[in-house]
């Protein structure tokens, strides 16, 4: 047997290995694709972001309803926490 035709071997050897891999995670990406608990990561980050805006959006909200008697002095807790929600990210 030449050299060549050990290559030629070897690589279709390698080349049926790769088409099997390539079979199986098709399949994979087939069930997870199928699969109604699998979200993409792009979904999720826009499930989050809306989320989030929602909330600093209700929080925005609530604190301008806030009437603070004369001298009331909010905590340093609301304060950060005022400040943390109304940060750009």
């Amino acid at each position: 047997m030449t050299s060549a035709t050990k290559d030629k071997k070897n690589l279709q050897a390698q080349l049926a290995q790769k088409e099997l891999e390539l079979k199986l995670l098709k399949q994979q990406l087939a069930e997870i694709e199928q699969d109604p608990n699998t979200q993409t990561l792009a979904e999720r980050q826009e499930e989050l972001i809306t989320e989030r805006t929602a909330w600093v959006s209700d929080m925005i909200a609530c604190r301008d309803k806030l009437a603070y008697p004369v001298n009331f002095a909010p905590s340093v807790e609301y304060k950060d926490c005022i400040a943390e929600i109304t940060k750009k990210p």
